[in-house]
């Protein structure tokens, strides 16, 4: 994911990594660390980042401190897609489990 701002890259990890590079440098910013297994979709959302993992759970994280704020649990599956709303009051994501949850 590209930042609203063209600045930063997110890209997941097969790890259970986040890495945030700075796009005119290829530098690493930040490393969120939480998922057990591969890290599928990401999505910036203002000051956060939301992932979602084979692991079967959405994390939300701080974008400037890579600290965790909230777990999310609910598919039976991998989460395949995540995405906030416009108005960042919610989080959408969609699972190999067939189903599209909304937090």
């Amino acid at each position: 994911a590209i930042s609203p701002d063209s600045r930063l890259l997110l890209a997941g990890t097969v790890g259970g990594g986040i890495k945030l590079l700075d796009l005119s440098t290829g530098e690493p910013q930040t490393t969120f660390r939480g998922h057990s297994h591969t890290v599928t979709s990401v999505a910036f959302a203002g000051g956060v980042v939301v992932s979602g993992s084979d692991d079967k759970t959405l994390k939300l994280w701080d974008a400037s401190s890579g600290l965790l704020k909230a777990t999310y649990k609910g598919h039976k599956r991998r989460v395949s897609s995540v995405a906030v709303s416009r108005d960042r009051r919610r989080i959408l994501s969609g699972s190999s489990d067939k189903n599209v949850f909304f937090w």
